[in-house]
C-alpha cells in the first residue's frame, strides 16, 4: 500500500471514530459514516479533502455543516499524521 492510500485511510478512520464520538455524546445520531478522502484540486484546500458530512446529510437527517463541526468538535489527531482539521 501506498503512502498517500494509508493517509485516506487514516482520514476516514479518524472521522468514524469521530462520529462514534459524536453520537454518544448526542450531538450526531448513531449510524454509519461513510464517504470519499481525495486529495483536493486545489492545493490551497488543504492536502486532503473528506466528503464524508455530505454524504451523511440525508441519513443522519441534519445539515452537512453540522455535522462536519461535529466531527471537527470531536476528531483526536493524537498519534496521527495529521495536525489540523
Amino acid at each position: 500500500m501506498n503512502l498517500i492510500q494509508e493517509a485516506k485511510d487514516s482520514i476516514d478512520a479518524l472521522l468514524k471514530a469521530a462520529c462514534v464520538k459524536a453520537a454518544a455524546a448526542g450531538t450526531l445520531p448513531e449510524g454509519e459514516l461513510s464517504g470519499l478522502v481525495e486529495i483536493p484540486k486545489d492545493t490551497q484546500n488543504g492536502d486532503f479533502a473528506a466528503n464524508h458530512a455530505m454524504a451523511a446529510a440525508r441519513a443522519f437527517h441534519t445539515a452537512p455543516r453540522k455535522i462536519a463541526g461535529a466531527l471537527i468538535a470531536n476528531i483526536d489527531l493524537t498519534g496521527s499524521w495529521f495536525s489540523a482539521v
